[in-house]
């Protein structure tokens, strides 16, 4: 989760991507009109600072949202400007609607134009107020527009937008004017998200010198019709009031709204911004926030003993997890009492729209866990889990059954609430497509399995440079990207071909104790950097992965945090991922550099990142292509860049080194040369 910001004009731009992707769901099943859309919302995140993250000894203050409801974008709101009033507005609404933090959110009013929908009951994730996206207002040939009588004063106008109609990028843009200047254009709200399902704040600092009219039309533009979930109009923040809107000039950029930047290429690393295909040559590909979790088993050993330990809570915290796993045998009864401290520290841990999966092992423990996390978690748990692993000698139709007899245990307690499987000890396809021919929609959604790159002392052993860009013995090819591939096969032109697929386990090596313990070292943060993008460019699916173990499994050394809260390579990798990486991803080429690198890149908005892993045994250095970057029109600036460094043995792991974080120059859309440490990954952003 981001907050993006640009100067458009006087008016400074927002974007916070919030939302967890639900897959499972598509505009038929929605209650929506056939040729309309559903509507779905988030609330406010934080965003990166692109300064250094935190160490060890890191305090929560880096973290994530807190949960906290309302229209305001990370902090913004009413607190500086209590003599301006604040309009909230639910579009295509019939009714008032009060959301959990006090707001109320009126009937939709002060519209021109353009039709509404409601639709009760909409399955919303990642908001403390599902009701407030039940309705929506949606365009015609004419679009619609919205005004509003305010008296002079500085506001922001926050637009709350979910996609859950058209399926790919560019099959919808419109365009948003405020007070006659355009602020979005063409905008694409599948592309900039993230997916379907996937809410989206779009939020404006409007300056109102004397009072009158504020006017917000929705333009049709090159797809589709313009829509939008709700409204906010409220008093700007401005000095301590926390509002994360800044002007992108302090950052050394051309303004945004200053146009695409020049096409430019380099014999070293080329990302182009404007051709949305992945390095695969995969079109339309979306990074979704998930693609960053964690999975685990140590946090729960002692009744998630970890999260009373206020330094475990802030390390936690301060990954900012789009996602977390538990393990399904770690919780032992499986009962409300056993999974009641991870509820009760949920927000002290986890932002409030990540994605939970909580394995059960039977109807009977889903029935108790399922009931306690609905009734008294403020984050949601759409997804349930069945077994951690297929139970040894078990078969394909035995588990079914259980799968199963826990989906209609979780139906039970909600109807929204889906299994995830089939779940073995790497990927078995003919288990996974039994498990989708024995179910449906209504009953399956989540495709999940666990794989490790190898297991020690279980065939050949992969080379550094192997595991650095997640290849298998003598393979040429990342082992995840097959693994997508694979799936995507077995469930083509069947129901879940739409689903999410999780990778729900995965590490260098599978065993917690292994002597091989490069996941340990730089080489570990190349793997996962690897791994994920890898499989995410080679997927028409939404792609989720959870990395093992997020805390002290068994004294293993393929933690992100161990028991005396020291923190791993990976800890800190997933950590720039998580800020960076997310969003459309970009068509990027290695120039004649020997071999032995990879990179990819995405954009949302004028966000951009661009990850490199160097599998080589030595540094490589060069200059950085950034054609065509969304961020203006002369391409002149600096660019964030972090670089962890080369360490690290196969029996030594390296602990609680960061990375550095720097500033470098760009120069017509090429960057200043920049190093790749050997056996290593660097990452690229702006902001």
């Amino acid at each position: 989760m981001r907050v993006q910001t640009s100067l458009l004009g006087s008016v400074v731009v927002v974007a916070v991507a919030l939302a967890p992707f639900v897959g499972g769901c598509s505009a038929a099943s929605s209650g929506a009109p056939a040729n309309s859309d559903g509507a779905a919302g988030a609330e406010a995140a934080s965003g990166e600072d692109g300064g250094q993250l935190p160490s060890n000894d890191a305090a929560a203050a880096e973290a994530g949202d807190d949960g906290s409801a309302g229209p305001r974008a990370d902090g913004g709101g009413e607190g500086s400007s209590a003599n301006l009033p604040s309009i909230r507005i639910a579009a295509g609404a019939s009714s008032s609607y009060t959301d959990p933090s006090g707001f109320v959110w009126s009937a939709d009013t002060g519209f021109t134009g353009g039709l509404s929908a409601e639709s009760p009951g909409q399955p919303v994730q990642g908001t403390s107020a599902p009701t407030l996206y039940d309705g929506q207002r949606y365009g015609n040939s004419m679009g619609f527009s919205y005004a509003f009588a305010v008296p002079s004063g500085d506001f922001e106008v926050t637009l709350k937008f979910a996609e859950n109609y058209v399926t790919a990028p560019g099959q919808r843009q419109f365009n948003v004017t405020i007070n006659g200047k355009t602020v979005l254009s063409n905008f694409d709200i599948f592309a900039t998200s993230g997916g379907q399902w996937i809410a989206l704040d779009e939020t404006f600092h409007v300056p109102m010198p004397s009072a009158g009219m504020l006017t917000i039309d929705f333009v049709p533009g090159a797809a589709q019709e313009p829509k939008v979930d709700a409204i906010a109009v409220t008093p700007a923040a401005t000095g301590d009031g926390g509002s994360s809107q800044t002007d992108a000039g302090d950052s050394g950029m051309d303004a945004g709204g200053g146009g695409i930047g020049p096409t430019s290429t380099s014999s070293f690393v080329t990302a182009d911004f404007t051709n949305m295909t992945s390095p695969a040559g995969v079109p339309n590909v979306v990074v979704a926030p998930q693609l960053f979790g964690a999975s685990t088993g140590g946090l729960a050993n002692g009744s998630f003993s970890g999260l009373s330990n206020t330094t475990t809570l802030s390390l936690v915290r301060a990954l900012n997890l789009p996602l977390l796993r538990l393990n399904a045998n770690y919780t032992n009864p499986q009962t409300s009492a056993s999974i009641a401290p991870l509820v009760a520290h949920a927000l002290d841990a986890f932002p409030s729209d990540c994605t939970w999966i909580i394995g059960v092992d039977s109807a009977s423990s889903a029935t108790d866990v399922a009931s306690y996390v609905k009734a008294n978690s403020p984050i949601a748990c759409p997804y349930w889990e069945v077994h951690n692993e297929t139970q040894p000698g078990q078969s394909s139709s035995s588990y079914d059954s259980d799968a199963l007899a826990i989906a209609s245990a979780v139906a039970a307690v909600d109807p929204s609430y889906r299994i995830a499987g089939d779940v073995s000890a790497g990927l078995d396809i003919g288990d996974l497509s039994a498990l989708v021919s024995a179910t449906s929609a209504s009953t399956l959604g989540l495709l999940d399995f666990h794989d490790y790159l190898y297991c020690y002392g279980q065939g050949s052993t992969p080379s550094d440079s192997e595991v650095c860009l997640a290849h298998r013995p003598g393979q040429t090819s990342s082992a995840y990207a097959d693994d997508q591939l694979a799936v995507q096969s077995a469930v083509a032109g069947t129901f879940a071909a739409s689903l999410p697929v999780l990778l729900g386990e995965y590490n260098v090596e599978c065993s917690a104790s292994f002597s091989d313990l490069r996941a340990g070292t730089s080489i570990g943060a190349a793997f996962m950097v690897s791994a994920t993008l890898s499989m995410a460019a080679a997927s028409t699916q939404p792609v989720w992965s959870a990395v093992w173990d997020l805390f002290d499994d068994g004294g293993a050394n393929y933690n992100l945090i161990d028991g005396s809260n020291n923190l791993y390579p990976q800890y800190y990798a997933l950590q720039r991922l998580i800020a960076t990486m997310p969003g459309a991803m970009v068509s990027t080429s290695v120039g004649n550099t020997g071999g032995g690198l990879q990179a990819w890149a995405t954009r949302t908005g004028t966000h951009l990142g661009v990850a490199i892993v160097n599998s080589n045994a030595t540094a490589m250095t060069g200059p950085v292509a950034l054609s065509h970057w969304p961020v203006g029109a002369s391409g002149s600036g600096t660019i964030t860049l972090w670089s962890y460094p080369q360490g690290g043995a196969i029996t030594t792991p390296l602990m609680n080194t960061p990375g550095t974080v720097s500033s470098v120059s760009v120069s017509a859309g090429v960057t200043a040369p920049i190093t790749v440490p050997a056996d290593s990954v660097v990452i690229l952003s702006y902001p």
